[in-house]
């Protein structure tokens, strides 16, 4: 509801429980052009995030912590949060971004902001978003990640089932 008032030509989210780090101001400096999405690394609770850029296949099996983001505002001139998924609306809408060839993704390894795994999204699961997510993955990241993604799910569904036998 509140992108509906934003202003400005960026835009960034903060849960209340969340801190602004160091690393906000580096990668705020770096923003330039309105059709990058800049993204850095993340402290959860405390601890570091491996930092590593991420390619369309990553972003497929995880998503891109919402609070290490900052978004063009533009962006929302083409996009909304998709409600069907209350909890992980932001993978969605970078998924599609991903895919949308108007925007590319940007990384800096600066950690922007510390994340509390108390809040929903990190407690529960989107059922709607695991349900649809193959579809998801095709649609906006294409056949050949689409495919990948499935033959590690078919794998790893093979080693659960020899592991319980």
């Amino acid at each position: 509801k509140g992108i509906t008032y934003t202003r400005g030509k960026w835009v960034y989210f903060l849960g209340a429980d969340d801190r602004l780090l160091a690393g906000f101001a580096q990668l705020a400096t770096k923003l330039e052009n309105e059709n990058t999405i800049y993204y850095g690394d993340m402290s959860y609770n405390g601890q570091v995030t491996s930092r590593k850029k991420y390619t369309a296949y990553r972003l497929s099996k995880e998503t891109i912590c919402h609070q290490a983001i900052i978004y063009p505002a533009k962006v929302f001139n083409y996009y909304s949060y998709n409600l069907n998924y209350p909890l992980v609306a932001d993978w969605v809408l970078n998924l599609q971004l991903w895919g949308d060839k108007r925007f590319k993704f940007k990384f800096f390894p600066y950690v922007i902001a510390d994340f509390s795994m108390a809040g929903a999204s990190s407690t529960n699961k989107d059922l709607n978003f695991f349900r649809d997510r193959p579809g998801l993955i095709k649609k906006h990241l294409g056949l050949t990640i689409y495919l990948r993604f499935l033959l590690k799910q078919i794998k790893g569904s093979v080693y659960h089932f020899i592991r319980l036998t």
